[in-house]
């Protein structure tokens, strides 16, 4: 037995065809539009409308450091017939002053000294064959690294974080927790106020070049357009109070006006003031260098600035700050669990510049005697780690790699080892278990 069953035909409607071929055709005009605009060292976008939206980067990174800050305090509180660690400093300068200064001080000294190694790793370059340009780059890099982690293990070290007497290993139960918690956050808290000031910087140097692009019929292009002698802009090209321009797309047929007008004349004569060629000439000034650093961010990111997610970046915020916990907390472990952390005795109520008294310079004199007298295995093999994270994390930042991947890639990735620092500080402070 045989049946024959007719297939359905399905009929698209000529309505959705055009409707899908108009988008396409808008899609390729808004493509052609970027790119006239990008030959022209323009880009779409307000000024406005941008600051507004990267004040959510702020915003998110404040809401991050406050959770941050009370979560050692409401999930894990201290148990007062717990024995703690005594607090090495005066009733004066009580916690968290001193970690929070001195963790903000080593973060600027680490900027510092990472500016000025790669500003000679620049100047070396520029004396050396092309090809060893990249080699400079990447010992600029790991030598920043290691600065870096240099200065987060003494800061550890300065603050006399030590362990608890008859305790040999780091606990969250120990205030040594909280404090070392704190530097994490002095550290993160400095980072995060630079490379926001940073981000504001890099959007106003888009500032001049952004227009709001209008499309207009053929009709009304064609419309003669009046224009009073008070009026100094072209109506092709305004400039509005945000800081941006708006920029009429024309079709066939359009004409656009001179951009600028011509000074009045005198017997045949341009007549210029002394303070308006002053003005031009600072403005043109002003102009080669916001170019200047919009071309060095361009070849850094391999996009523009402006062009960036706002979530990637209060993204990469949040990263930050978890990564100054991760890192903090892993070496700070590994410190108080190695012989160079030895426990300080009760700071007596007459405190002089003996050295039974524990001081940050006598501390760290005493642990690099113990360190080269004795090799710790834990600590070592910790730092090599932590190390290697950090100079991953600082390649894929580099101008050879980053336009690459992108930045959204390079922030995924930094999510991924700031969470694995974080939960392995947690798990060897016990706060896991």
């Amino acid at each position: 037995m045989e049946f024959s069953q007719q297939l359905p035909r399905f009929q698209v409607p000529e309505a959705v065809v055009v409707d899908a071929e108009e988008d396409d055709d808008e899609e390729v005009e808004e493509w052609l539009l970027e790119q006239e605009l990008a030959r022209e060292g323009l880009y779409r976008g307000s000024y406005k409308r941008l600051m507004a939206w990267y004040t959510a980067t702020p915003i998110s990174t404040i809401l991050a450091f406050a959770l941050l800050a009370v979560f050692p305090v409401v999930i894990y509180p201290l148990d007062p017939e717990f024995p703690q660690s005594p607090y090495p400093y005066a009733p004066y300068l009580p916690y968290p002053f001193p970690e929070l200064l001195t963790a903000a001080g080593m973060w600027s000294m680490s900027l510092l000294l990472g500016a000025f190694v790669f500003s000679l790793s620049g100047s070396l370059s520029s004396t050396l064959p092309p090809y060893a340009s990249p080699l400079l780059s990447l010992l600029a890099t790991a030598l920043q690294t290691l600065i870096s982690v240099f200065l987060q293990l003494t800061a550890v070290v300065l603050l006399l974080i030590t362990p608890t007497p008859g305790i040999n290993h780091p606990t969250w139960h120990d205030h040594a927790f909280r404090r070392v918690w704190t530097i994490a956050l002095g550290w993160a808290g400095a980072e995060a106020i630079v490379g926001i000031k940073q981000g504001y910087e890099n959007i106003a140097l888009y500032r001049d070049v952004l227009v709001n692009v209008k499309k207009i019929s053929l009709e009304d292009s064609l419309r003669p357009v009046e224009v009073t002698a008070s009026n100094d802009t072209s109506p092709a090209l305004t400039r509005s109070s945000t800081g941006s321009r708006e920029l009429s797309s024309y079709r066939d047929g359009g004409e656009r006006q001179p951009l600028l007008a011509k000074p009045p004349q005198a017997n045949g004569l341009y007549r210029f003031s002394k303070n308006a060629l002053e003005q031009e000439v600072q403005n043109d000034f002003d102009q080669l260098i916001a170019l200047r650093g919009r071309e060095e961010l361009e070849e850094i990111y391999g996009i523009p600035v402006i062009h960036i997610p706002v979530f990637i970046s209060c993204l990469h915020r949040i990263n930050a700050v978890l990564n100054a916990l991760g890192t903090f907390l892993v070496l700070s472990a590994a410190y108080l669990r190695s012989p160079l952390a030895l426990a300080i005795p009760e700071r007596p109520p007459f405190p002089s510049l003996s050295p039974e008294n524990s001081s940050s310079l006598f501390q760290i004199s005493r642990t690099l005697t113990t360190l080269t007298t004795h090799r710790d295995t834990i600590l070592g093999l910790t730092a090599i780690a932590v190390i290697v994270c950090q100079m991953g994390l600082s390649l894929l930042h580099t101008a050879w790699v980053l336009p690459k991947i992108g930045v959204p890639t390079y922030v995924y990735v930094n999510l991924l080892v700031s969470l694995v620092l974080f939960f392995a500080g947690l798990a060897l402070w016990e706060v896991l278990v």
